[in-house]
């Protein structure tokens, strides 16, 4: 085995171990942060789903979804449309459908995952990269503002994740600057738009500017998570004794479970948690570079950046340093689409490494049949009289005159 595809299978390998531990570490804190045992099957459930998922995926070549990429974006939009009609709202948001046995689907998190397959294989069918913005609008920056436009109404943390796919993939794909900023200027305008809209977007602006005004919600959210941070310590008070979940920090089992590790298992748990995430972007991104065809490179690199890019987020937002938009952190906060959706992710980040080492075969041109000439009949050629000796003439005459 070269030394290459030795590092390459050591960053796979240690791409699944950093996966099932984060599985794992979240199936406990999901249940330290809730004390709810059906919270706990729940997120089992879904975490057993996703890593059949992940398992499958990584089994089967990546390629041959580039064909259902299309597909995959119609239904997810169609699911999106579907959550406005019948779709379950909660804490005044309505971004879930109901499933029988009291499971839901949140079709954003499909959403970013088809996002990301339908803009890598739409940008590794092209000759260049794009240009100026319209080359970047037609399709992928179409496609992520129509995702955009149905999830931001009720979801602003998910519409910049969608976003952040769409940029991660140009970026990756070679697409000159200045499209992208143009591009990058218009997503931040019509965000801002978006938050000054919507009341409680504007809180959460307000308690990330002003940190210390509890007149907000959003404020008095933030200010019971540095206290978590703050009573954690070092090293934490110990697993399963937060104070802060005991109906003092709203949603410390989804949005706001990272205050709960920095309270249970101290600066150590958070600085641990970013390792791992650093881990995830050094794997992902190993097999993203090493990658042999584009349509695995840009979807390799375009995942990991959604996996990373939403735990930094979350990260940032829980600690004060960016403005909190509720995005969860994958494979931790409990959210069964949200893990399903991350460890599928996963999965074809694994298939990309696998598959993604030996080019797909190119079959040879036909070679035009030329029509070869006739061969030649061979005649045989008659055998011809053979001469007599003249000895045997002078032979017969001597005979004639004896007799």
């Amino acid at each position: 085995m070269s030394r290459a595809r030795s590092e390459a299978r050591g960053a796979e390998q240690l791409l699944v171990i950093v996966a099932m531990a984060l599985v794992a570490f979240g199936v406990v804190m999901v249940y330290s942060a809730s004390a709810s045992f059906t919270l706990l099957e729940h997120h089992a459930v879904y975490a057993a789903i996703g890593l059949v998922a992940l398992w499958v995926l990584a089994r089967r070549d990546y390629r041959h979804i580039a064909a259902l990429a299309p597909s995959m974006l119609v239904v997810a939009t169609l699911l999106l449309v579907l959550v406005f009609a019948t779709g379950v709202q909660r804490n005044g948001a309505q971004r879930w459908l109901s499933l029988p046995g009291g499971f839901t689907l949140q079709p954003s998190e499909l959403a970013k995952v088809a996002l990301c397959v339908f803009a890598a294989a739409a940008l590794a069918g092209r000759r260049q990269a794009p240009r100026d913005w319209r080359e970047a609008m037609r399709p992928v920056g179409a496609a992520a503002a129509v995702l955009c436009g149905l999830v931001v109404i009720s979801d602003l943390g998910s519409a910049i994740a969608v976003g952040l796919v769409a940029a991660a993939v140009l970026i990756a794909s070679g697409a000159a600057p200045g499209a992208l900023a143009r591009l990058g200027l218009g997503a931040v305008a019509v965000a801002g738009g978006m938050i000054a809209v919507e009341p409680y977007r504007t809180q959460r602006l307000t308690a990330f500017l002003h940190p210390s005004d509890l007149t907000v919600a959003a404020g008095y959210q933030l200010h019971e998570a540095q206290l978590a941070f703050g009573a954690g310590g070092l090293f934490g008070v110990g697993l399963g004794q937060s104070v802060t979940k005991l109906n003092y920090l709203p949603e410390a089992h989804t949005d706001m479970i990272v205050p709960i590790v920095g309270e249970e298992l101290g600066v150590i748990g958070v600085f641990g948690l970013l390792i791992a995430f650093g881990l995830v972007a050094w794997c992902g991104y190993s097999v993203a570079l090493r990658a042999k065809d584009p349509f695995g490179k840009l979807l390799a690199a375009g995942l990991t950046t959604l996996i990373v890019g939403q735990a930094l987020l979350n990260i940032g937002g829980t600690l004060g340093v960016l403005p909190f938009t509720g995005v969860p952190v994958p494979l931790i906060s409990y959210g069964g689409t949200s893990l399903i959706a991350t460890l599928a992710a996963i999965g074809l980040v694994l298939s990309v490494g696998t598959h993604g080492a030996h080019p797909l075969p190119v079959p040879e041109p036909a070679r035009r049949k030329s029509r070869k000439p006739a061969p030649r009949r061979r005649t045989a050629a008659r055998p011809q009289a053979a001469a007599r000796p003249a000895h045997a003439g002078a032979a017969r005459a001597r005979r004639r005159r004896a007799m």
